[in-house]
Order: structure tokens, then C-alpha cells, then sequence
């Protein structure tokens, strides 16, 4: 059945044009059909390989928390990676048929996102989080805040889950985030959501796709 979506997915108009070059982005609802995004939302982006139940569970806290939708995002391009082909998007959308609506961007950083998704929740595992502070992925360490409040002034948010580096939990107030910005980084408390697996650990045991 899956595999029949699929194929009827890839005659889409839409997603022909993604691939193209066309467009930067498509939703794809739990039938499998091309959507429109909700009018408000919270943004789970990742590479799901594979989806588990940590983010599965993450989207299930995030919703009670907010009473809004969590839509998950693949970004084909990634900052650290190599883009992902068609074949390997496929494989990775098959996870959400049935089960949640996906985002399917080329929007490799947070200010790319934003450009896309505009004022969403943005939510964030601690590491990921961390990242988003690194002055590697900017050209200029001034860039940092910078880019923070252009998201920021589209209305984004950041809602921030602990995680474990190391053999140590961290969380939101382990961040450097600016006194200005505080107000717009929101914790996920550690009560409601910690889950130590990861797709890093599954793909680890072979469970990747």
C-alpha cells in the first residue's frame, strides 16, 4: 500500500517541480497527498533515518504543550551532509504515511527555515539547539545574534528539550542565548519529555533506511 502512495506522490505536479528545481518546499499529509502547511504550527526538522520513537513521542509533548499541530521537516540540503537523492527522500517519507504531516524543504539552516515557515515554534533537541549558537556555521561571530532576531522578528520560536551529552543532561539554561533573546527560547520540561535514544544510536544497530 505504501509503495502504491508513493508512486502516486512522484506523479504529483508538485513534487515533479521540487525535484526540478522548481520549488523549495512541499507537504505531504498522512494519506500522502500534497497539503498546504496549518495556519499555526510547531516545526520538528530532522533527517529521520530512521523516525523513532523519540520523535514521536517529542511531537506528542510539543503538541500538549502549545494545543498546536507538529509538523515534521526533511531538508534535502544540510549544512553537514551531503543532499539527499530522490530514492533516499522516498524511503524516509514512507515513515509518515499513515502517521504525521511532512515538510519537505531544501532549507539547510534556521534563517532558511524561516524564510519557508516563517512564525512557527521551532522545536530543538539541546545539541541541535547548540549548533545554532556555533560560529561555524556563520561567516562572522556578529552574524549569530543577528540571524537569531531576523527569526525572532517573524515570529519564530524556539521550544528546547534536554538532551544528553556526554554522560551529562543538558538543557535550555546550559545555552549561551543572548539576555535579550531568553524570552523567546522556551523549555521542554525534562518531566514531560526525555528520551536518550537517538538516529545516531539506531543506525548504529543497522536500523537505518
Amino acid at each position: 500500500m505504501k509503495s502504491q502512495i508513493l508512486e502516486s506522490l512522484q506523479l504529483e505536479d508538485q513534487w515533479k517541480a521540487f525535484w526540478q528545481g522548481q520549488k523549495d518546499l512541499i507537504i505531504i499529509s498522512p494519506l500522502g497527498k500534497i497539503t498546504e502547511l496549518p495556519k499555526e504550527f510547531a516545526l520538528l526538522a530532522g533527517s529521520f533515518n530512521p523516525l523513532h520513537q523519540g520523535h514521536q513521542k517529542l511531537a506528542q509533548v510539543v503538541e500538549g504543550l502549545i494545543n498546536k499541530p507538529v509538523v515534521f521537516e526533511l531538508s534535502i540540503a544540510n549544512v553537514d551532509k551531503a543532499w539527499l537523492d530522490e530514492t533516499t527522500v522516498l524511503k524516509r517519507v514512507s515513515q509518515f504515511i499513515g502517521y504525521n504531516t511532512l515538510a519537505i524543504s531544501k532549507s539547510a539552516t534556521f534563517m532558511e527555515k524561516a524564510r519557508l515557515f516563517g512564525g512557527c515554534y521551532y522545536v530543538l533537541g539541546y545539541d541541535t539547539a547548540l549548533r545554532i549558537f556555533s560560529p561555524k556555521y556563520y561567516e562572522r561571530a556578529e552574524d549569530i545574534t543577528q540571524s537569531l532576531k531576523t527569526i525572532i522578528e517573524k515570529g519564530g520560536k524556539f521550544l528546547v528539550a534536554a538532551r544528553i551529552q556526554g554522560s551529562e543532561l543538558k538543557s535550555l539554561r546550559d545555552l549561551p542565548i543572548p539576555k535579550n533573546l531568553e524570552p523567546f527560547f522556551l523549555e521542554i520540561p525534562v518531566d514531560l519529555f526525555r528520551v536518550d535514544i537517538s538516529s545516531t544510536i539506531l543506525r548504529s544497530q543497522g536500523k537505518n533506511l
